[in-house]
């Protein structure tokens, strides 16, 4: 799992990536200093959770959120949830091929 997160923080302006439950617990995470991924991990759960119930899909879903300062791009598979968290200049296309690349690896692993 590490090598996955590594590779997706290797993306430019990525600030952290989390691998997370359902419930909003960390699994495993990466960030540059200063970034609260267990706020992170909380918040994505909880937008995740809100949005799933709302539309009835709750797994193989990619959430891409848009701020004034960057992104939180979620994917949503049955066991976890993966997310990261980004500046605003980012590739985000890439990103979301890396992070949905990562999540099936990832979903190997459960």
């Amino acid at each position: 799992m590490e090598s996955i997160l590594e590779n997706i923080m290797k993306e430019k302006g990525v600030l952290s990536v989390n691998i997370l439950t359902s419930e909003g617990m960390i699994i495993k995470s990466l960030s540059h200093k200063g970034i609260d991924n267990e706020l992170i991990a909380a918040l994505s759960s909880k937008i995740f959770s809100e949005i799933a119930e709302k539309i009835q899909i709750k797994k193989n879903v990619t959430l891409i959120i848009k701020g004034e300062n960057g992104y939180i791009l979620m994917v949503a598979k049955k066991n976890f949830i993966l997310s990261a968290l980004t500046e605003s200049d980012i590739n985000i296309g890439a990103l979301k091929i890396e992070m949905e690349s990562g999540a099936k690896a990832i979903e190997g692993l459960f």
